[in-house]
């Protein structure tokens, strides 16, 4: 501030507010023009801004104010064009990164070290995707709970965080921090090139985006080839697409089937795709080889590997929709991928109504071993002929259904259904002499447990064939 004194002439408590005030205003300094108005520099401002540390300068009267004024625009001039070029300077920098094999710990740990600060980058989850420095991510964190700013700033153990959102084309992916003293820097370099790596990162996520999805379709597409019972010449130029995926059957592989539980209704679509690249990102980030499509109301899948391979099926997001899995035979070769599905899906089915997470084929019973190891057309027909002359007995197939549930339990399957025990008994026997077969001889045990197993396993459409007219062939792949 320039002044010559003329309104604060002999008002020393004046003289002090106004120093009081451009201090508690952030003013570089005050200017007071001598040889005009007064002679020297008031007492009151001289002592006021000794005691702040406030600068004062005087201006002789043969000095204009508007030469001062020229000189510091001059100057500042000068230091913005300064720190514009070291600002561009940084910014070349970190688009060198763009090409190199790691550009987001490249652009974190060139950001770190340009501004002399410690840098973070984090997933949306909190999760610490890069670091450069000794910087406490949980400081970071608990500043960002909650914060959807476009510019974040907040202060950890007296030292500055800036943090900007990366940000895709249609989504958030993160978020860029950097931790670092207070002054100058940070105000005016840390600021802009903070956002510029930001959008760089951005930029590298979208196209990381773009590629794992390309890379999803090739997936996708590999396997529901693989799934059509292929076998001969047409196996190999298969198994040439699914090796340039990391799947060379090195070790063996085995078909997966994930599914809800029968009591659960089916995911949404949205949330089926969310939870199939959760799925996927589980086994890419432990390296396992696999294929995944999604089908309507599930999810196929190949793996490779051993044991270790399984422990990481059920990611947390999987785990929070309630997914089942079932894992079907061991196989070398895609041309077996159809019947190592066939079997996935008999794991899944006794791994919905058992309340297991996990089941393997290898362990099943061997009635669901023959279920998955026959003709589908057959079995189909076998289970329309065994269970038609219930089809038009609702009440009956149901007691059927619950009875076989609850391991031929008449009290058990009574409670289920809401009934007294003798209706239990009168309907049993009502069933008997439709199928005309007694329900205590093992065939007939034996029977109507794989057709009620196939039934669950083909929902509604076995429903559909009728009373045998029509049979329609329903593959459990």
């Amino acid at each position: 501030m320039l002044t010559t004194g003329l309104r604060l002439r002999g008002r020393r408590d004046e003289q002090r507010r106004l120093i009081a005030e451009l201090h508690e205003n952030r003013l570089a300094a005050l200017g007071w023009a001598i040889g005009l108005v007064v002679q020297r520099v008031p007492t009151a401002i001289l002592d006021e801004a000794k005691a702040r540390g406030f600068p004062v300068f005087s201006v002789p009267i043969e000095i204009p104010f508007r030469d001062i004024i020229s000189f510091v625009n001059g100057a500042r001039l000068n230091d913005d064009l300064y720190v514009m070029r070291r600002i561009m300077a940084m910014q070349d920098y970190l688009m060198d990164a763009l090409h190199l094999d790691d550009p987001e710990g490249t652009i974190t740990n060139r950001l770190a070290a340009m501004l002399e600060a410690d840098a973070l980058l984090l997933g949306t989850d909190g999760a610490v995707l890069q670091r450069a420095g000794a910087a406490d991510p949980a400081d970071v964190i608990d500043a960002l709970e909650g914060s959807d700013d476009t510019l974040l700033e907040a202060e950890a153990r007296g030292r500055q965080i800036l943090g900007v959102p990366v940000n895709t084309q249609h989504r958030r992916a993160g978020w860029l921090v950097l931790i670092m003293r207070h002054g100058p820097l940070a105000e005016r370099l840390g600021k802009p090139v903070l956002r510029s790596a930001a959008q760089l990162l951005g930029l590298v996520a979208h196209a990381r985006r773009l590629e794992a999805s390309d890379e999803r379709k090739k997936r996708e597409e590999v396997l529901l080839a693989s799934l059509q019972e292929v076998e001969g010449e047409r196996v190999i130029p298969l198994e040439h697409q699914a090796l340039a995926l990391g799947l060379d059957f090195s070790e063996p592989a085995r078909a997966v089937a994930w599914g809800r539980r029968p009591d659960q209704p089916p995911l949404p679509r949205a949330v089926l795709d969310e939870v199939a690249i959760a799925i996927e990102d589980s086994l890419a980030a432990e390296r396992v080889p696999f294929l995944v499509a999604r089908r309507e109301d599930w999810i196929a899948g190949i793996i490779q590997g051993g044991e270790e391979a399984t422990d990481h099926l059920l990611p947390q997001r999987a785990r929070e929709v309630a997914l089942a899995v079932g894992l079907g035979r061991s196989i070398r070769t895609l041309g077996d991928a159809a019947q190592s599905m066939a079997d996935a899906r008999v794991a899944l089915e006794h791994a919905s109504h058992n309340g297991a997470a996990i089941v393997r084929f290898d362990d099943l019973d061997p009635a669901s071993w023959l279920l998955a190891s026959c003709d589908q057309v057959v079995a189909t027909q076998k289970i329309v002929e065994v269970l038609d002359p219930l089809r038009e007995q609702v009440p009956l197939l149901e007691t059927l259904r619950v009875f076989f549930a609850v391991n031929m339990n008449v009290a058990e399957a009574a409670l289920r259904l809401n009934v007294h025990r003798n209706t239990v008994r009168y309907r049993l026997a009502r069933i008997e002499e439709l199928l005309g077969m007694r329900l205590n001889a093992p065939r007939t045990i034996a029977n109507l447990h794989l057709a009620l197993l196939t039934e669950r396993l083909e929902g509604s459409d076995v429903a559909a064939t009728g009373n045998g007219q029509g049979t329609q062939e329903i593959s459990l792949r």
